[in-house]
């Protein structure tokens, strides 16, 4: 976008003034604003301001309410995908980029963004006159997914995990980054957790240890696979301290809440098991992900904990980048795979390669677009 200014001069002012007292279109005060690079947020901050002064049982209020009424309304799922974003701390700036760069009507995303954002308050005029309480109550689930696509071009250009030091500090740890890619979003950490806390919550899994199972594409139940041959259990915190902690120092190093996580997997691989290649995210275009995207929403990230050293085998393996991560106790592993749009990254393809000698402890955090519960 052009470089924009939100300095509004007594002459635009007076513009803007004039032209609503003659019942200019909103779309016309804008389009006119924005061609001249005046910041478009601050733009129509500003003209609501003065909506504000026109009295309610004016004609002239009539007849802009009218004309606002006429504006195409945004659709429901990119309401949600709003105030999600917003809800995330995304800048209105931002927001607007990226739904202009998907073709969305430009005032009906300014109008929707500014009501959303709350920058105004306008009882029975402006953009509240266009959005009802049920729209607004509607508005409070996010966007599962704004472009379900996950062999469409994906945006890297505003990350989930941004640090720019070598040192995270983790809740109560402070986390070293050993390794740090932008495109596929990955990073490895070490000294996530202690050797202590890796033995404590292998001991609390031992004899729980079940099967492992697959998400079934057609069902969305949970089933065996050749595909996994690992064994495996699920925790939820209940106030164990040993997970409570761990659960608070992952969801601050994956830069998500804690309430955004799935329940905490511990996996055991045995020599000759793996996981062959596949997505932590759900396909799309399979017959129950809409059953699985209920709860939650879409995944969007995984953090892979290592809870020993593996003698032989049980890398962490991304076939399409040449990637390797070789298992150490402590150690972490982040990826991404669900952007702010929705896009679903296809390069972040992986598996776990076969334990050729010993065994593999990990544990699995997997973050959703929204509150799992």
């Amino acid at each position: 976008m052009q470089e924009a200014t939100s300095k509004i001069s007594p002459e635009w002012q007076n513009w803007i003034h004039e032209n609503l007292e003659r019942g200019c279109h909103l779309q016309t005060i804008m389009e006119t604003m924005t061609s001249n690079k005046f910041d478009p947020v601050a733009a129509l901050g500003y003209v609501f301001s003065e909506i504000e002064k026109i009295p309610a049982e004016s004609a002239v209020a009539g007849d802009l309410n009218n004309r606002l009424r006429q504006i195409p309304k945004l659709s429901p799922e990119w309401k949600r995908w709003v105030t999600e974003m917003l809800a995330q701390g995304q800048t209105s700036q931002t927001i607007l980029q990226c739904m202009l760069k998907n073709k969305v009507n430009p005032i009906s995303a300014l109008l929707f963004v500014h009501s959303a954002a709350g920058k105004q308050s306008h009882p029975q005029t402006g953009a509240a006159a266009l959005n009802t309480r049920s729209e607004q109550d509607h508005a409070k689930t996010t966007l599962e997914h704004a472009s379900s696509n996950p062999d469409s071009t994906y945006d890297y250009s505003n990350p989930r995990f941004s640090h720019t030091g070598n040192v995270i500090r983790a809740h109560d740890r402070d986390v070293r980054i050993r390794l740090h890619l932008t495109k596929p979003g990955i990073a490895v950490f070490d000294n996530v957790l202690s050797d202590e806390e890796c033995d404590g919550l292998i001991e609390l899994a031992r004899n729980r240890m079940a099967r492992s199972s697959v998400v079934d594409a057609l069902t969305g139940e949970s089933r065996e696979s050749s595909h996994r041959t690992s064994s495996g259990t699920f925790f939820q915190s209940h106030g164990n301290d040993l997970l409570l902690r761990i659960e608070q120092r992952v969801a601050a190093l994956m830069q998500m809440p804690v309430a955004h996580g799935e329940d905490l997997q511990v996996l055991r691989y045995d020599v000759g098991q793996e996981y062959k290649e596949h997505h932590d995210y759900f396909n799309p275009s399979d017959p129950a992900v809409h059953r699985l995207l209920k709860v939650g929403g879409q995944r969007v990230s995984t953090l892979l904990l290592y809870l020993n050293d593996v003698p032989r085998g049980g890398e962490t393996l991304f076939q399409k980048l040449g990637l390797s991560v070789v298992p150490k106790k402590g150690s972490a592993l982040y990826f991404e795979y669900c952007n702010s749009l929705g896009q679903l990254d296809p390069m972040t393809l992986h598996g776990g390669a076969p334990v050729i000698e010993g065994e593999k402890w990990v544990a699995t955090k997997w973050m959703r677009f929204r509150p799992y519960r």
